[in-house]
């Protein structure tokens, strides 16, 4: 019988470059594939199938890297698109890691594991160039604010901000809980907007969330 795969496109080790935990040392598992197509996307590579690997080797490949990291931070793409596999392997590597965190658009549910997963959701605003329909599940985000997670969103001018602003009254969601981050595909459009995004979170009582990785050109 053929062993489960996940579709991966990279394990590597880097630090968190986004969210409340920027800076930590992490090991990352990129997964292949996504739901969106948003405008802006930063890594356009992980859009596509990627290879398939059978769970033992992901897990082996990503415990041999948890020595040196506080985190596991499991992207994409959109990595709730392959939930059941990916249930699996959490069920390997939970042990090895103080924190794990799953990054998502918000449009797919949540996993069944509820213990030990902290979600980052990225819910996508009209600047992604997706249709509302496709890109915004109330529902699903109604979940994701019942569980330990925090709400990432980018944004490039004070009209996102706005947009942002009446998605997370409707969700009833703090505004403590809520990270605005510069629409960036490098370090050049990061520095151009940052400090405008900055100066918003402040004013609407959100936090600003950095993009270290793009300002490091870090993997």
């Amino acid at each position: 019988m053929r062993e489960p795969e996940l579709f991966v496109h990279s394990i590597f080790y880097s630090l968190q470059g986004e969210g409340p935990r920027a800076g930590v040392p992490s090991v990352f598992l990129r997964l292949a594939g996504c739901n969106l197509r948003c405008s802006y996307c930063d890594t356009p590579e992980a859009l596509g199938k990627g290879s398939g690997l059978e769970v033992n080797e992901v897990v082996r490949k990503t415990v041999e890297l948890a020595s040196r990291a506080e985190n596991l931070v499991i992207t994409g793409g959109e990595p709730l698109l392959q939930t059941r596999v990916l249930e699996l392997f959490l069920d390997e590597v939970l042990g090895f890691f103080p924190y794990v965190e799953i990054e998502t658009n918000g449009t797919l549910p949540p996993l069944k594991i509820k213990s030990g997963i902290h979600y980052n959701v990225s819910p996508k605003l009209s600047n992604s160039g997706e249709k509302e329909e496709k890109r915004l599940r109330l529902d699903v985000l109604r979940e994701f604010s019942g569980l330990p997670s925090i709400f990432k969103f980018v944004v490039k001018e004070r009209e996102d901000v706005e947009e942002v602003a009446r998605l997370v009254s409707a969700l009833n969601i703090p505004g403590s809980r809520i990270y605005l981050m510069p629409m960036a595909r490098n370090a050049k459009e990061l520095m151009t907007r940052a400090r405008g995004v900055a100066l918003l979170a402040l004013e609407y009582g959100f936090r600003y969330s950095d993009r270290l990785h793009l300002r490091l050109s870090l993997p």
